[in-house]
């Protein structure tokens, strides 16, 4: 098996990263909470969490284009959603400054670092899903059609 280092194998690299990072908090988050909701939300999670690891193994990486569409839904459907979007919707005490973020988040854990970190996760997914676009909706040639007239 050759391994090929452009786009997509850059990008399916920072997806692995991404969810084998949030995997471990998911998994305490649902081990630990005493809310059949919050449980129910933490398997749900970790059912995506394979989904997008399967989704990129198998199919992001041979170019399937459907793949794309995939990682897309679980970005902006699943992640931004339920990770981001509640920092916008709900704001944590008081307007933060991006400075006074980082400096909450270096200092010590807690809302700060957890904000810093989902946003963090939140910029790979971005990278990971626009890094390959050309090679899934750019015009690529057939194999086997080079120099073929007709």
């Amino acid at each position: 098996m050759r391994i090929r280092h452009d786009t997509v194998f850059v990008s399916s690299l920072l997806f692995t990263v991404v969810f084998f990072s949030m995997a471990p908090t998911i998994v305490e988050m649902t081990l630990l909470t005493r809310y059949r909701q919050e449980q129910n939300l933490g398997f749900a999670s970790l059912a995506i969490i394979l989904i997008g690891l399967v989704v990129t193994w198998l199919g992001f990486v041979n170019r399937a284009r459907w793949t794309w569409f995939a990682m897309f839904v679980i970005v902006w459907v699943w992640f931004f959603p339920c990770v981001i979007l509640p920092y916008f919707i709900y704001p944590r005490a008081g307007p933060w400054t991006w400075a006074e973020l980082a400096s909450e988040a270096w200092k010590s854990p807690g809302v700060g670092r957890s904000a810093v970190e989902e946003f963090l996760i939140f910029s790979l997914m971005l990278i990971a899903l626009v890094l390959p676009i050309k090679s899934f909706f750019g015009g690529r040639k057939k194999p086997g059609s080079v120099g073929r007239t007709g």
